[in-house]
């Protein structure tokens, strides 16, 4: 009787440590998904920005004189334009840098996210002061990792 027991209780052992090792196996998975879609997410955000820019030649055309580091905006209105468009990219990359703290982002994610926020402001270099402005109103975010490029 007790070698029956022995090969019950070693049975059952060995099916919770199956049953454990699968749920693990599972956790994992829904982990990478997770990850694979808060990326996605971000990049629609990008979708978005680069489709507003090139479906809207007002937008477009203001985007083009952000080229230029020594553009200043021509009116309040266009004034407005750049400070949104400066909100945006802001925006964007507060999220990114809130995913990857919060764990949603791989490690070797973000490091491709803080080259683009450099190459963004390469390209525009005339939003930089923007971006600046409206990160100095929220200085709690101020210091993140991801806005790092904009205060060189």
């Amino acid at each position: 009787m007790e070698l029956g027991t022995a090969i019950a209780e070693i049975a059952s052992a060995t099916g919770v440590i199956i049953t454990l090792a699968y749920l693990a196996y599972q956790i994992s998975q829904t982990n990478r998904i997770a990850k694979s879609a808060v990326v996605r997410e971000i990049e629609q955000e990008y979708i978005a920005l680069y489709t507003a820019i090139a479906t809207d030649t007002d937008f477009s055309n203001l985007i083009t004189k952000l080229r230029d580091s020594s553009y200043t905006a021509d009116s309040e209105v266009e004034d407005e334009k750049i400070e949104n468009f400066a909100v945006w990219l802001a925006s964007i990359w507060l999220n990114v840098q809130a995913c990857y703290d919060q764990g949603q982002m791989e490690k070797k994610t973000f490091p491709l996210y803080l080259e683009d926020v450099k190459a963004k402001l390469e390209r525009w270099p005339a939003v930089r002061p923007y971006v600046k402005t409206v990160m100095e109103r929220y200085p709690t975010i101020k210091g993140m990792d991801i806005y790092r490029e904009i205060f060189r």
